[in-house]
């Protein structure tokens, strides 16, 4: 009887000569599972239903013994397998130069280059091939060996009588099947990595534009937010206040209370700025003890209804550390402008100015008092 086996229409003539040497192989085998490393464990004829239904893949069987090549072959044909067969590490090369094959069997104790030397030759270009190491009865050392070398599982071979298709494609299936949950534990890793990333840009970027004392936006960051609100309220003809706030004799608390207690006096009047504003109004440490505001829509006489309220709250509200607090009061100077230039930065410096301008003379006649006056 001649026997052909099934392989897939190739367009390379490489693999011709492993098409002849599978052909008179004689009586079709007897085939049962092999067993490897103990029993056959139960539930593993459902298994075989499960991989024989799978559609045809493809296998390359590396062995220097020709009747061991025509064997195997034989075997994994008649359960649907596509095979090919190479007598060499050299023969392996070419194949796997032409071809990509979804398993391949090696012998380990192949003359000239081995088995375990095709392998290690074989994961440093391909990771992702299915490779069963064909190894002797009990040689435990060597398959350990196979598979710190690479390879995805090993099979004894005292006789290629036990073995079949369904085993391949088994073994196949366990390691498709680590190598998926090796690629989602990686895939997990770096989303979490990525979240991290995220998050600590996010803690970084938070750093880079808060006042850590007070938390309110430090002062470069105030001045990128006015600016934008410039542009904002000139692009549709809106009025922008703006004020500058500077705590009265605020030096006293310092030589008086220590700077830990003026550290939280700072801290508890930062509170109340973001507790007193409106949710479209803005507040920032602009230096020292100077704070900056803009109210986003609002006229002169607006500001000045605010800053008055502010400065009220302030005076009734005791700032600092407990056993220590004391009553501070507050100087404000507002301004307000409806923004007409194009360049953000000159408004910007020139509402700062006014409103410091404003803010000197409150703090001249008498402070705890707010003082206002149009940009223009």
């Amino acid at each position: 009887m001649i026997f052909t086996p099934r392989v897939r229409r190739r367009s390379s003539s490489v693999l011709a000569w492993a098409r002849g040497s599978l052909r008179g192989a004689g009586e079709s085998p007897t085939c049962c599972f092999a067993q490897v490393g103990g029993t056959i464990p139960s539930g593993r004829e459902q298994w075989r239903q499960t991989v024989t239904n799978d559609s045809p893949s493809c296998v390359l069987v590396v062995d220097d013994s020709e009747s061991i090549r025509k064997r195997l072959a034989q075997i994994l044909a008649l359960r649907g397998w596509d095979v090919a067969v190479a007598g060499s590490a050299e023969e392996a090369r070419t194949a796997l130069g032409a071809e990509k094959f979804d398993v391949v069997a090696i012998d380990m104790t192949m003359p000239g280059t081995s088995g375990l030397a095709l392998l290690r030759e074989i994961r440093q270009t391909d990771a992702d091939t299915c490779i069963v190491m064909l190894t002797g009865e009990g040689d435990i050392e060597r398959a350990a060996e196979c598979a710190e070398a690479g390879a995805d599982d090993s099979m004894e071979k005292a006789s290629f009588e036990p073995l079949q298709g369904a085993d391949f494609r088994l073994r196949r299936a366990f390691a498709t099947r680590l190598l998926e949950l090796e690629r989602r534990r990686i895939s997990e890793e770096l989303h979490k990595a990525n979240e991290h990333l995220q998050q600590a840009n996010a803690e970084l970027a938070s750093l880079s534009q808060t006042d850590q004392l007070t938390g309110l936006a430090n002062r470069r960051h105030l001045e990128e937010l006015l600016q934008k609100e410039i542009e904002r309220c000139g692009r549709y003809g809106h009025c922008l206040g703006v004020a500058l706030l500077d705590l009265d004799h605020f030096k006293k608390v310092n030589d008086t209370a220590g700077h830990q207690a003026g550290d939280r006096v700072l801290s508890d009047f930062g509170r109340l700025l973001t507790d007193s504003l409106r949710a479209t109004d803005a507040a920032g440490r602009y230096g020292g003890e100077e704070f900056l505001i803009f109210f986003p829509e609002t006229d002169l006489d607006g500001v000045r209804v605010c800053l008055e309220r502010l400065r009220r709250e302030t005076a009734a509200a005791p700032l600092g550390p407990p056993g220590l607090r004391a009553h501070v009061t507050v100087s404000c100077g507002g301004t307000a402008v409806r923004p007409t230039d194009k360049d953000a930065e000159l408004v910007m410096r020139k509402l700062v100015g006014r409103a410091d301008e404003a803010l000197y003379k409150a703090k001249n006649t008498g402070r705890n008092r707010v003082v206002v006056a149009p940009a223009d």
